[in-house]
């Protein structure tokens, strides 16, 4: 095949109309491509249309009015709050030095939401979901993102390319699908009852119960006057090396030493 290179190539420039139509037709073609796709899907395609209803016991409107409610303050928790937003002063000056992009802000965000509605539904009696209703959660997770979390969303635009800030702080509509089906899975299948009640075992405020061998050592008469003999006797030693004196881990050598100061003070 001959190209006559002589004469210059003419430019083909689209009127504002020409631009909308073929926008339309790109989301047409789009939405009939995943449409069919969801018919044609296994078990393993999670994503669902938002107009379509569960078979299951448990309905996305039902997930939603979850979530929603699992972001309230309690008597025994704060409130789920989302995660600050990446600015783009803050992107050029801890450029290189990134860690956590967007999709990792969100993936997080999304796993304490979910464990928590899960928690709540096993408190309030509800049945327990399962891999069936992974794609109804998958799908409440989207209309939830879409509702409260659109500062997170990059606005779709067939004929943009953003740019790396952008590709950073925003997740864009195929990275969310995928965001929402991975959350519901791995959720679903990590989470059990007996999470919550081994977290409050454990406590936030009072860390691990008083049994576990660190605690013990911390309140131990005869540990702290082995502390303070070995104290008295090199003063000069540190903290890591206190601890690998008495075979106990650092932190517990300072809470020993806050036993010690108070045992001091209770004396005088």
């Amino acid at each position: 095949m001959i190209v006559d290179t002589s004469r210059p190539r003419e430019t083909c420039r689209l009127t504002l109309a020409e631009m909308a139509a073929s926008a339309s037709t790109f989301h047409e073609s789009r939405d009939s491509v995943r449409a069919k796709s969801a018919e044609s899907s296994t078990s393993g395609n999670l994503r669902a249309t938002r107009q379509e209803t569960s078979t299951h016991h448990v309905s996305s409107k039902e997930i939603q009015r979850n979530l929603r409610a699992a972001t309230k303050p309690r008597r025994s928790r704060k409130r789920l709050n989302v995660p600050p937003r990446i600015t783009a002063a803050n992107y050029r000056a801890r450029r290189g030095r990134q860690s956590r992009n967007a999709w990792h802000a969100l993936r997080s965000y999304f796993d304490a939401l979910v464990f928590r509605m899960l928690n709540d539904r096993e408190q309030a009696g509800h049945a327990r979901l399962t891999l069936d209703d992974a794609r109804v959660l998958a799908d409440a997770l989207d209309a939830y993102a879409r509702d409260y979390l659109s500062g997170w969303l990059l606005p779709f635009d067939p004929y943009a390319r953003p740019s790396r800030f952008e590709r950073f702080a925003y997740v864009d509509e195929v990275a969310l699908d995928r965001l929402c089906r991975a959350v519901a899975m791995s959720q679903i299948t990590d989470w059990s009852p007996d999470w919550i009640r081994q977290r409050r075992a454990w406590g936030r405020k009072g860390g691990r119960p008083p049994g576990q061998p660190s605690r013990a050592a911390a309140s131990d008469p005869a540990k702290l006057d082995a502390l303070a003999a070995l104290i008295a006797a090199e003063p000069r030693l540190t903290g890591p090396q206190l601890a690998e004196r008495l075979g106990v881990s650092p932190s517990t050598v300072d809470r020993m030493r806050q036993a010690l100061r108070e045992r001091r003070d209770t004396h005088s």
